[in-house]
């Protein structure tokens, strides 16, 4: 449990810098994702559940196409409701500009992957083994969600509150982290591409 405290506080470290800190943002979070794989992938149990077959593709895919048109239609939503929180949300789409499209992907992949192995197959695993399943997955959404509020930015706080229920529920069902990837790239390469 103290080495699922230390990852915390190093994934809350990162994910500040990258939003916050002095580099690009893009090379930030190209760090941070990488950052965190290398912690999830440092224990070997973590490295055990990633088993990729091929019916992970469509449950990948597809609920990585559910959780974005979740998504889109909650930022379409608070658009037209809430727009004081919807500021927020135009913070996050403004960090596009700050890279050419063809690095996003890299980004993507280091966020996607490292996100996956580090929450879902470092965090929640361990949370779920030591106090239980359900008591495991819901500190696992808590934490994920007070890393991303060191970004300091509202949306991405309710964001991964959704994502972390949805990713850590995906994780309870599936056991394997192969669908949990699929389904991360997915999202963010539909974020990418088309924006909230």
């Amino acid at each position: 449990m103290l080495k699922v405290a230390l990852g915390f506080l190093l994934a809350s470290f990162l994910w500040g810098f990258a939003f916050k800190g002095p580099l690009n943002f893009w090379l930030g979070i190209f760090i941070a994702g990488i950052g965190i794989l290398i912690f999830g992938f440092s224990e070997e149990r973590t490295r055990k559940i990633i088993r990729p077959r091929w019916e992970d593709l469509p449950v990948g895919i597809l609920s990585g196409i559910l959780i974005y048109s979740f998504f889109f239609a909650f930022a379409v939503f608070v658009k037209k409701f809430l727009p004081e929180l919807y500021l927020s949300v135009e913070e996050v789409k403004a960090l596009k500009d700050l890279a050419p499209i063809y690095f996003s992907f890299p980004v993507a992949l280091s966020v996607s992957v490292g996100e996956e192995v580090f929450w879902r197959g470092f965090v929640q695993r361990t949370l779920m083994e030591n106090l239980g399943k359900l008591q495991g997955y819901l500190l696992s959404i808590l934490l994920y969600s007070l890393a991303h509020a060191f970004t300091f930015n509202l949306s991405l706080i309710v964001a991964a509150i959704g994502a972390g229920a949805f990713w850590g529920f995906l994780f309870i069902w599936k056991r394997d982290l192969t669908p949990l990837i699929i389904s991360h790239i997915t999202w963010d390469v539909l974020l990418f591409t088309f924006g909230m």
